[in-house]
């Protein structure tokens, strides 16, 4: 779902730019068109469990950081039988201890097979 609110909203997919706003900016997460320190912080929503690795997840945690002092982190938990499901899930994404850990989804813990 695209959420038009941000100042910038980085997206690799163009599709939901059905919005008409103009502060879509079609990019990779993983390399980030902007200046180190361009924004005050960075909201990842749902995005870092699609990545296929964990240096993916980090490279894309770091970029955030590269341009945005503080990043939030939004994603499903590994405890929720949605985010078994769906098949574009590759990672868990988990704070322990005030630590971001970041670990591939098993094909045992997920809701299907195959």
């Amino acid at each position: 779902m695209w959420h038009p609110a941000g100042d910038v909203c980085l997206d690799i997919n163009p599709k939901p730019s059905n919005f008409g706003g103009n502060n879509l900016v079609v990019a990779d997460i993983r390399r980030i068109p902007y200046p180190d320190n361009y924004f005050g912080a960075v909201f990842i929503s749902h995005v870092l469990e699609h990545l296929e690795t964990v240096a993916d997840a980090r490279l894309a945690l770091s970029e955030a950081a590269r341009v945005g002092g503080k990043v939030f982190i939004v994603a499903p938990s590994r405890y929720n039988l949605h985010a078994r499901l769906l098949r574009e899930h590759h990672l868990w994404i988990d704070k322990q201890d005030g630590i971001i850990t970041i670990s591939p989804m098993k094909l045992t813990e997920r809701g299907f097979v195959g």
